[in-house]
């Protein structure tokens, strides 16, 4: 899919899958669509929320936190943030968070985001059936 094939599919209210290969992008550069185009922007009425990502291992929510502020041109920890187990830089205007299927599953409020990605579904975990 195409970041505008992504993005109309978006606007239909129903839950879409998005299938590809390792490192095309699914994880990264999603959510930047997303961010880039208004949503999880305190400002957005219609898209307001956080847009959240989800990965089943610490090392990988690290890795594509900094990726995605990085290739965004943001800081780490401000609009772009993650949390695992112990750790957390997430800012008062935090716009896309990257956390383990675990953080998802301790948030009292999962409507608060607008979005979620869940990265490697592969990776058999009933948190990932528990919210959706």
């Amino acid at each position: 899919m195409m970041e505008q094939e992504i993005m109309e599919a978006l606007n239909d209210p129903s839950n879409i899958i998005i299938c590809g290969g390792t490192r095309c992008g699914k994880t990264t550069q999603v959510p930047q669509f997303l961010y880039e185009t208004g949503y999880g922007s305190s400002k957005s009425h219609v898209h307001s929320g956080i847009i959240g990502v989800t990965q089943p291992r610490r090392v990988a929510v690290l890795a594509t936190a900094k990726r995605v502020a990085y290739e965004l041109g943001l800081h780490l920890g401000k609009q772009v943030g993650f949390q695992v187990r112990y750790d957390k830089m997430i800012g008062d205007n935090c716009s896309i968070k990257f956390m383990t299927d675990g953080i998802l599953l301790r948030v009292q409020v999962v409507m608060f985001y607008i979005t979620i990605f869940f990265s490697l579904v592969h990776f058999r975990s009933s948190i990932k059936f528990i919210v959706v």
